[in-house]
């Protein structure tokens, strides 16, 4: 009887354990993504450095973390490539889209005021498997990037807005798998 109520108190002790906060640091500007946005064969531009839209390169849309570590990077280019490049996947993923539904989408981002953001919009607790969120659009060949995480209170409308213009439009260049 002592065997079995010393298991259990150890079973229950670990199951708490395993239960605890994670102790991992919050993500950091710098290392939001183990994967860099990188320019299509031919384009020898570097984003935030000028000349993205000269090459095609209009948004970047970054995903990182969550319980499973996710790391995803979506480039969005002027004639309607969406390239998705993922950590569980060796390969990038390139969908042809149509040039007007980027238009519409950059359009509806800059309506929204994505320009006028600030440049982190963050929870005070980043603790616990939270997704972190940075996109990055190019205007005149400069780069503006927002950056934000779930659970953020009284998040801007505007970032609202942004965020899910992206969302019904990576919905429609993303394949269902």
């Amino acid at each position: 009887m002592k065997t079995r109520l010393a298991l259990l108190v150890v079973w229950v002790a670990l199951l708490l354990v395993a239960c605890g906060p994670a102790t991992s640091p919050p993500p950091t500007d710098e290392g939001i993504s183990r994967l860099t946005p990188t320019p299509a064969p031919g384009e020898e531009a570097t984003p935030g450095k000028g000349g993205e839209e000269s090459k095609g390169l209009l948004l970047v849309y970054e995903r990182s973390g969550g319980i499973a570590g996710v790391q995803q990077v979506y480039e969005i280019h002027a004639d309607g490539r969406v390239v998705t490049k993922d950590d569980r996947q060796a390969a990038s993923t390139t969908i042809q889209m149509d040039a007007a539904s980027v238009k519409d989408l950059v359009m509806a981002i800059e309506r929204a005021g994505f320009f006028d953001l600030k440049e982190t919009y963050l929870p005070i607790n980043k603790c616990c498997d939270r997704m972190t969120y940075r996109i990055t659009v190019y205007r005149n060949g400069v780069g503006k990037s927002v950056t934000t995480m779930d659970g953020v209170e009284n998040l801007p409308e505007s970032l609202v807005q942004v965020q899910t213009a992206l969302a019904a439009f990576l919905q429609k260049a993303t394949p269902t798998q």
